[in-house]
């Protein structure tokens, strides 16, 4: 399986929903242990001081299968600690059927306690998604409406005729819960969805804001370490001058080149160094231009090639991406540059860069024949992995999605997904 850099984000969302459904199954307890048995008890305690019989045997009985389902959702949470929507949903529905069986036995809708129904509705419609939230709705409606059709008088009272006033009273009743509980269904769970939303919204937010942080961090650690080494490459480059004009006259030929590859490569490092010192704490869009995507790509490729001479790489950049113009800067193509070298570092003799448009998207993708994307993640390849944290870092600051994925055959998939907000056509 792949590794997403949004997976660390999603699990964090993820944990704090099990939070929530966790801190929402709680209240269900106080709830269940509080509301749904209150017909029941009074009903028992009134037969009690009226002295006419109430159906105690299975009042108790509810209560008492309530009591032992509320020890049992607490033994699991105290053991497992996470709750889903759907055990949440079942909680609910069991305490519609409970309270539908006390009103049963306690003069059915016309209860005053009947209006008890809400309870699951109100609760649902914060704590659940929409659709399950209906289902708890219909479960509330359709057992209030068969109490309405099939209930019990209670004991030892004298039966009403169900006509005039009292039947219209309890057909207002009726047409009242069920109004009250579709406009609960509906306004408090679009309140609910638009806390959650923000809540999301925020948590994306900070988020980006400790990503800039750490992308700040690296970039004055960066910086740093570009004006330490600056020195000693000085030295490394005035030494090589002193020692080839000091090369005898049968040795210059083999050793000038050996020198010209040093400086070579002095020149390289004191070049990457001033242009991580330039960028380091500057803006993306201050030294932005816009390049052909797939002229920025050949570029890096050949820049990559004269850096890494040992590395085979072999590019596939598709046609559509010729007349597709992508905003870049320096950090940015020093992102790519970072991908490439992690590739060659993996396997130098099977390295592939290849991009095309995928929708509205430009994907890029370095493929190698390395040890495989946890080896990339978990900082297993040779180096100590700070340009790989520094280019996801930027990626990200693009609004790019960074993949590493399997390689059929071995090795791994760098992706890189570059949004529409970074590419625009040209004729």
């Amino acid at each position: 399986m792949g590794m997403d850099t949004e997976q660390l984000h999603d699990s964090s969302q993820e944990a704090d929903s099990s939070a929530y459904l966790l801190l929402n199954a709680r209240r269900l307890l106080w709830l269940r242990a509080i509301a749904i048995p209150a017909p029941a008890l009074l009903l028992i305690a009134a037969g009690l001081v009226y002295g006419y019989p109430a159906p105690t045997p299975r009042l108790l009985l509810i209560v008492v299968m309530l009591l032992a389902l509320n020890a049992w959702t607490w033994l699991r949470l105290r053991s497992r600690g996470r709750f889903t929507d759907y055990e949440l949903l079942a909680q609910m529905l069991v305490d519609v059927a409970a309270l539908t069986g006390t009103l049963y036995y306690s003069a059915g809708a016309s209860n005053p306690f009947a209006f008890f129904y809400l309870l699951p509705v109100m609760i649902s419609a914060t704590a659940l998604p929409r659709r399950l939230l209906w289902l708890v709705t219909a479960a509330t409606l359709g057992c209030y409406t068969s109490l309405l059709l099939v209930s019990p008088p209670l004991p030892d009272l004298a039966p009403v005729e169900q006509s005039g006033p009292l039947a219209l009273h309890v057909g207002g009743m009726w047409i009242g819960f069920i109004v009250i509980a579709l406009l609960i269904a509906h306004f408090i769970a679009g309140i609910s969805t638009t806390l959650r939303d923000r809540e999301r919204s925020l948590a994306e937010a900070r988020e980006r804001m400790l990503r800039h942080e750490r992308l700040v961090a690296l970039a004055t650690l960066a910086a740093g370490a570009a004006h330490e080494l600056s020195t000693p490459l000085n030295t490394m480059l005035l030494l090589a001058d002193e020692l080839d004009s000091g090369l005898p006259a049968d040795r210059q030929g083999e050793s000038r080149e050996l020198l010209e590859q040093l400086r070579s490569q002095i020149h390289r490092c004191r070049h990457s160094l001033t242009a991580i010192a330039a960028s380091a704490g500057t803006s993306r869009s201050s030294g932005a231009r816009r390049v052909s995507a797939a002229s920025f790509l050949r570029e890096r490729c050949r820049d990559t090639r004269s850096l890494r001479p040992e590395a085979a790489l072999v590019t596939d950049i598709d046609a559509s991406t010729e007349t597709v113009l992508l905003t870049v800067d320096r950090s940015f193509e020093q992102a790519l540059s970072n991908l490439l070298d992690n590739a060659i570092d993996a396997s130098p003799q099977a390295v592939e860069l290849r991009a095309a448009m995928a929708g509205s998207q430009l994907r890029v993708e370095v493929l190698d024949r390395g040890p495989g994307p946890q080896a990339i993640t978990e900082g297993k390849r040779s180096g100590l992995g700070f340009g790989l944290e520094i280019s996801r870092e930027i990626l990200l600051q693009a609004g790019a999605r960074l993949q590493f994925l399997p390689r059929p055959g071995g090795g791994s998939i760098t992706r890189i997904d570059l949004p529409a907000a970074l590419l625009s056509r040209h004729d």
